[in-house]
């Protein structure tokens, strides 16, 4: 899930920039902050923090098929 919500933030930030070219740097640098703590409180902690009876649930939601429990708890801690 980790690298999955970089990707996305990553991609928003480079839309963002394109569509302001006003924003320095260090105003993108905010935007990211705040978007991985946004990302961390709201998806990543409630993921980290569920019982682990349902992996098998959390699998079909956010994994791929076939990759079962042992891919998603992977997926979990990267």
């Amino acid at each position: 899930m980790h690298r999955h919500h970089r990707a996305v933030i990553d991609a928003e930030l480079r839309r963002l920039a394109r569509r302001a070219p006003s924003l320095s740097p260090a105003d993108l640098d905010v935007v990211n902050t705040a978007l991985e703590e946004l990302a961390e409180s709201a998806i990543l902690a409630p993921l980290r923090n569920a019982p682990r009876d349902t992996a098998i649930l959390l699998t079909r939601i956010f994994g791929q098929p076939g990759n079962g429990s042992r891919r998603l708890n992977a997926t979990l801690n990267d």
